[in-house]
């Protein structure tokens, strides 16, 4: 799972009725019941890009447990063949990496 970083962490679930849901991750715990239609959510606030961490969810003798989480940059890609092409095969591709200032140097290099 990848979360995106530098955003309020949202979490959310159900259970039953008035039931204290307990979250632990990255060192951190976020505490709330559920509402009356069983519906829970915690919001955790923003972090920096790291990982991997393990979250808890924790409720009386029930618990879920989540490997692996990282945060950082979540990208949504949509496309067919087109989505394979890499950037360094495009036209101008030097100047146009060269020029961009939404890229940081260390991912420069996978292009």
């Amino acid at each position: 799972m990848v979360i995106q970083r530098n955003q309020d962490i949202n979490i959310w679930g159900s259970n039953k009725k008035f039931k204290k849901i307990t979250v632990l991750f990255n060192h951190k715990t976020s505490q709330t019941e559920t509402n009356s239609e069983g519906i829970w959510k915690v919001t955790m606030s923003k972090m920096k890009a790291e990982g991997p961490f393990e979250m808890n969810i924790i409720s009386g003798k029930q618990s879920i447990h989540i490997n692996n989480i990282l945060i950082g940059d979540v990208w949504i890609c949509s496309g067919q063949s087109n989505m394979e092409f890499m950037v360094k095969d495009s036209d101008n591709a030097t100047e146009e990496i060269a020029i961009a200032n939404d890229l940081h140097s260390n991912y420069q290099q996978l292009f």
